[in-house]
């Protein structure tokens, strides 16, 4: 994670995201590096640089500093979190609100309110459609699929989307391209699924093989399962995403939608 706190990182912005794997938006040590009527215009940037190449964003540094005493926050810092969410940030960071405050289950259950609300308030179709347009041309074919299954949410076609990958790279680029819907990504590899759990809409399930395309089926029914377990999935149709798990091979990833009906006969 890089820490976007000077005017030199703003600078080479472009560079650092194309290194790190997100980015931190230091407010506190950005209003000290440039005028605290401009942080605002550089978080923005920040946010929005990051989201076209599908880096996560962290807002850090003054989010509910009020509640470091008060049980409840002011209006404008509700306002403030609010629309950092809703021009896309991954996570709002708390420090000194849980480090030294008085309320810090409050904080956190007020920060969680916050982003529940802002999220079910933000159009997705509009954020999807700035980055397509945004995004560079041709689209890999990676970036096609990945783009495809974000627009079937956005239709409603698909409840979730279920990504079977190794390396996690086109659930990230479903992330990326804001879907609306729940991603529950398969994987064998622990790191990948700690990494994908501050990704946008995105839920990892830890499998112990991935197999190849004969082994789909029950691979899709036992995480149907697991999704309908823990709650991320309801029921409706399914896109499964497959094929991208092997990144030494030339596999392309194909996206298949599978029907609530035909869910339930595979899941154990």
């Amino acid at each position: 994670v890089a820490k976007i706190e000077t005017i030199e990182a703003l600078t080479n912005l472009d560079e650092i995201l194309e290194e790190a794997d997100g980015v931190m938006v230091a407010r506190g040590d950005l209003g000290t590096h440039i005028t605290p009527e401009k942080v605002f215009l550089a978080q923005n940037m920040i946010t929005t640089k990051a989201t076209i190449q599908g880096k996560f964003v962290i807002l850090a540094r003054h989010c509910l500093q009020s509640m470091v005493s008060n049980p409840r926050p002011t209006r404008a810092e509700m306002t403030d979190v609010a629309n950092a969410v809703l021009d896309g940030v991954h996570c709002v960071m708390l420090s000194a609100e849980t480090a030294i405050g008085a309320f810090p289950v409050e904080s956190v259950s007020t920060v969680a309110a916050i982003a529940r609300n802002a999220e079910a308030a933000t159009n997705y179709s509009i954020l999807h459609n700035f980055i397509r347009d945004v995004t560079a041309k041709p689209f890999s074919t990676g970036e096609a699929v990945a783009a495809a299954a974000a627009e079937s949410s956005l239709d409603r076609a698909v409840q979730m989307v279920v990504v079977v990958s190794e390396t996690g790279k086109i659930a990230n680029l479903l992330s990326k391209f804001k879907a609306s819907v729940p991603i529950l990504l398969l994987t064998t590899d622990p790191k990948i699924a700690a990494a994908a759990k501050i990704m946008f809409a995105m839920y990892p399930c830890l499998v112990e093989f991935l197999g190849d395309r004969r082994d789909l089926p029950s691979l899709i029914g036992h995480a149907v399962k697991f999704a309908r377990d823990t709650g991320v999935y309801t029921g409706g149709s399914v896109a499964v995403l497959h094929g991208a798990n092997e990144p030494d091979t030339e596999i392309e990833p194909v996206m298949q939608l599978w029907s609530d009906k035909v869910l339930t006969r595979m899941m154990p």
